[in-house]
């Protein structure tokens, strides 16, 4: 008997009609058909689906940033350092 995720995988594959935002009737795999629901919720103004969109595509957003760094570390960096330093938290 195949496991969950091997018949997931199986039924995500499965064609259906459904209907894109602008009307036209297309042919997509139940994976896509699902992920166009969640772009058609956010298109509605569901935030969470659109954050799940975004999480999806840019990785999920960090809330907090945790430099172990002193003013002294800091001056002691050059200027590339500093630089990627800033590019890795200025998303």
């Amino acid at each position: 008997m195949p496991n969950r995720a091997t018949v997931y995988k199986q039924m995500l594959k499965l064609k259906v009609d459904v209907f894109d935002p602008t009307g036209s009737k297309v042919r997509l795999s139940l994976y896509e058909a699902a992920a166009l629901g969640q772009i058609k919720s956010a298109m509605e103004g569901n935030t969470r689906a659109w954050i799940e969109i975004q999480d999806s595509l840019f990785g999920k957003q960090s809330m907090n940033v945790n430099l172990d760094l002193t003013a002294e570390d800091l001056k002691n960096l050059t200027d590339a350092e500093l630089e990627k330093l800033i590019a890795k938290f200025n998303r």
